[in-house]
């Protein structure tokens, strides 16, 4: 498999399907690029990195980052893969460990991205041609539900996005609420897509 490097192009936010946050590559010789679809939270972590905002605390990539960095690790490589029956982007980030040894560990593209703009070398980010040489993958559609989460009482509370007390304005494609569990009435805050 050729594997192409690419470098991050942008974060934008595409009106069309509701505001969706995309992560765009592109290819370091050839200028082609690959759009992927992201969360709001990983859009502004990339976002906020590469503008080197400051933050009065560390924000969750940049204690990944620290961590790795405290056990003598740092960020080789990171290959991006499409899995086309789901549509998801996935990674495979391999740490170079203090013995000489390589740790590949899976994650979510975006987190890995997140995580890469973050280091210093950045570690190169590599996506199989066939990825660029093809249209783009269709990004997946919204989910819609139902959801499900654990309640403390042990029950497992099932809703859709219908269901969510609002409690704060819509964000990039979703809304924040609340969701009762109907056993014993307690309230979780969710963060839900919004459906097309």
């Amino acid at each position: 498999m050729t594997l192409v490097s690419m470098a991050v192009a942008a974060v934008r936010v595409i009106a069309e399907g509701g505001h969706v946050p995309h992560l765009v590559l592109e290819d370091r010789v050839g200028g082609r690029q690959l759009p992927i679809v992201i969360g709001a939270p990983e859009a502004n972590a990339i976002a906020s990195a590469l503008s080197r905002t400051e933050t009065p605390r560390p924000m969750t990539h940049d204690f990944l980052k620290q961590t790795v960095d405290a056990f003598g690790g740092r960020v080789l490589r990171i290959e991006i893969d499409h899995q086309a029956e789901t549509g998801v982007f996935t990674a495979d980030l391999v740490l170079g460990m203090v013995d000489g040894s390589e740790r590949h560990l899976d994650c979510r593209a975006s987190d890995a991205v997140a995580l890469a703009v973050r280091c210093d070398p950045r570690p190169a980010i590599l996506v199989p041609e066939r990825l660029l040489s093809s249209s783009p993958p269709a990004p997946p559609t919204t989910p819609s539900g139902p959801f499900r989460l654990r309640c403390s009482c042990g029950e497992s509370v099932i809703f859709v996005p219908g269901d969510v007390i609002p409690r704060d304005p819509q964000e990039v494609g979703q809304v924040q609420g609340l969701v009762r569990c109907r056993s014993c009435g307690a309230e979780h805050q969710v963060r839900v897509p919004v459906p097309d």
